[in-house]
């Protein structure tokens, strides 16, 4: 299991979507129904429970408890989901990291005389305890067991689960995990293409760039070299971006601002021929072992020595030496 080194901060978020307040505490048998749990997976990974309080009566609040101790949350402060599958439920979340993927979260609700009746989705099987649990482990097995999910899905949670279960410092399961993320957010967009991005200059120099995508702030830098002149572009961990045609768009903007030679020092390159190397540089860092080969495809670069090489040529460059 990977060491923890930093705090972890479990606190529960509360989903601030416009709509209706908690409905106020009616007479009668205090009782909520938790109608499923999920994921959220962003820059932190949250176990998420989505409650159903259309058939509540006198819940007060609800008791999130992890690894960090236990957080509470006042009924009458959350909102309403409005939009989506979801749309009617409520969201309450706890934040922790990968590597606690075995922690258990648990989630009970609270009424004026205690511990509420607490339902499973059905509305009519009652939990042991009236205490519903999740946890990333359990949310990981879940979708690999299911016949239904989808390949951008299950490819997700192989490569949660990888991170969650190696050390600290092993390389590659976090990059693994990161593209994973990437690759199922254009999925649920149906992998439409981003219609552009913002290049930054961020020193007024027009050398070094930034720009945002599926949220991710990437770096791009842009160079000459001063005794061949020849240009070259790369972009800092370029294997996270999977899609063809984001990788022609972007490509199309960094040779807007400056464009690269093609080989023959007369031509220019072009977005397409560039995204090909791109998927190249994908490729190779896929199928790599870690060293310093695989470090190196991490990151594409454009210049106009590399115009029209195939696989076969980078790697045929790579075993001499080159």
């Amino acid at each position: 299991m990977r060491r923890i080194t930093a705090a972890v901060v479990a606190a529960v978020m509360m989903w601030l979507c416009t709509g209706r307040a908690f409905p106020a505490k009616a007479k009668g048998t205090a009782k909520c129904v938790v109608k499923g749990t999920a994921l959220t997976i962003s820059d932190d990974i949250s176990v998420d429970f989505y409650v159903d309080t259309q058939s509540t009566n006198g819940v007060q609040s609800f008791e999130l408890q992890g690894p960090e101790g236990s957080v509470t949350v006042s009924a009458s402060s959350l909102k309403q989901i409005t939009q989506g599958s979801r749309s009617g439920l409520y969201k309450l979340s706890y934040t922790l990291p990968a590597g606690q993927a075995d922690e258990l979260i648990t989630l009970k609700a609270v009424g004026e005389n205690g511990a509420c009746e607490l339902y499973r989705p059905d509305g009519s099987t009652r939990y042991d305890g009236d205490t519903a649990s999740s946890s990333i482990r359990g949310y990981i097995k879940k979708v690999k067991a299911d016949s239904s999910a989808g390949k951008e899905l299950k490819e997700l949670a192989d490569a949660l689960e990888a991170y969650a279960d190696s050390s600290e410092y092993q390389y590659g399961a976090k990059e693994r995990f990161e593209s994973a993320k990437i690759n199922y957010r254009l999925h649920l967009s149906n992998d439409t293409p981003t219609e552009s991005v913002k290049l930054n200059d961020t020193d007024g120099s027009g050398t070094k760039y930034t720009f945002a995508y599926q949220g991710h702030t990437f770096t791009a830098e842009f160079t000459v070299n001063p005794g061949d002149k020849k240009e070259n572009w790369r972009i800092y961990d370029s294997y996270l971006i999977r899609s063809r045609a984001d990788m022609v768009m972007i490509c199309s903007e960094l040779i807007k601002l400056h464009g690269v030679h093609g080989r023959d020092m007369v031509s220019w390159r072009t977005a397409d021929d560039m995204a090909d190397e791109w998927q190249i540089h994908n490729t190779a860092y896929d199928y790599l072992p870690d060293g310093n080969k695989r470090e190196h495809a991490k990151d594409v670069d454009f210049d106009p020595d590399d115009q029209g090489k195939s696989f076969r040529d980078f790697v045929k460059e790579s075993l001499n030496g080159e």
